[in-house]
């Protein structure tokens, strides 16, 4: 079946690539899409109170918002190929499965994975999002967001999603461990995702020096020591903070 089309947001992309090579008036607009010049100014009126295009005298050019959006698309871009580039790193020095995920609100959402040398079946795949609380990567990140947010994403008192029986169900609880991670550098997830697999994972940070996400290492429980628990802690530490400098972190040296 043929895609039907919404012909007022197809006439204001049409606007806008038609104003990538430079300012023109709404008369110029018009005739140049073979628009009525009443729907183009109302198009225009509409792209310019949501920043995606602006005044310039009697002419309308491309707005701020685009660009907004157009930094945002690359920096996403850059996120996904460095967090490869550094999952795969510290998977050839465990053989575990490596995961980095970018918080999203309550959520983490996967952008990168490596798989293990052994078989292993995860909850998480690239693309999917779980909920931030019940993973180490979200942990790993949420730690490092104010009181203020985490009072507007976990109300005092609300109860929470569980996945598993291992899961924190409530934000007294998810104080205490966030309070935990940021003593500790690392976050945990004690079968909460998965009730047969155990993670580890340390925050990433962007340019800015704000934690984005986390990078993890998963490994099924029965090959889960205290001993190789520390050697996973290092690891992931390690790796992240090599990932968030190439992110642009300032406290660390890029590599």
């Amino acid at each position: 079946m043929a895609t039907r089309l919404v012909t007022a947001l197809a006439r204001g992309l049409d606007i806008l690539g038609h104003l990538a090579s430079g300012p023109r008036t709404a008369s110029e607009i018009a005739a140049a899409l073979s628009l009525p010049r009443a729907t183009t100014h109302e198009l225009l009126k509409t792209l310019e109170a949501y920043g995606f295009v602006q005044a310039e005298g009697s002419a309308y050019a491309l707005g701020i918002r685009l660009f907004e959006l157009g930094n945002a698309v690359e920096r996403s871009l850059d996120v996904v190929r460095i967090a490869r580039r550094h999952a795969r790193r510290v998977a050839a020095e465990c053989g575990e499965t490596v995961q980095v995920a970018l918080l999203d609100g309550p959520e983490v959402v996967y952008v990168a994975k490596v798989d293990s040398e052994h078989a292993v079946k995860l909850v998480s795949t690239v693309g999917a999002r779980l909920p931030a609380h019940l993973t180490a990567v979200g942990k790993a990140a949420l730690a490092y967001r104010t009181e203020d947010e985490l009072d507007r994403l976990y109300p005092a008192g609300s109860s929470l999603e569980v996945l598993t029986p291992s899961g924190i169900d409530n934000t007294d609880r998810l104080r205490e461990v966030l309070a935990e991670v940021r003593k500790t550098g690392v976050a945990w997830d004690d079968c909460e995702s998965n009730p047969d697999v155990r993670c580890v994972a340390a925050p990433i940070r962007d340019g800015r020096g704000g934690v984005i996400g986390g990078l993890s290492v998963s490994v099924p429980t029965y090959r889960w020591d205290a001993t190789f628990a520390d050697r996973l802690s290092e690891l992931v530490t390690t790796g992240a903070a090599a990932l968030s400098a190439n992110l642009g972190d300032p406290t660390v040296p890029a590599r």
